[in-house]
């Protein structure tokens, strides 16, 4: 394996705005890790990311086609030759 890539697709997928209340109360202004450690933050992210993981997983199928598969292998079992 040299390392080449045969196959790139792109799944756009529309921003989508996330409302968190965080419950934890924080002397300096927290860094991204620190957030995230307050549950009203991170469940919605969390929620958000898991809807976004379907919705991506759904548009990548949609755009596959077996074809698309078998000719990449006939490349990849070229370049391996």
């Amino acid at each position: 394996m040299n390392g080449e890539k045969f196959w790139k697709k792109s799944v756009n997928l529309e921003r989508k705005h996330i409302v968190g209340q965080g419950r934890k109360t924080f002397t300096s202004i927290p860094g991204r890790s620190t957030m995230l450690r307050d549950n009203g933050v991170y469940n919605p992210i969390a929620k958000a990311l898991e809807e976004y993981y379907s919705l991506a997983l759904s548009k990548a199928q949609a755009h596959m086609a077996a074809q698309e598969f078998q000719d990449i292998a006939k490349e990849i079992k070229e370049a391996n030759e």
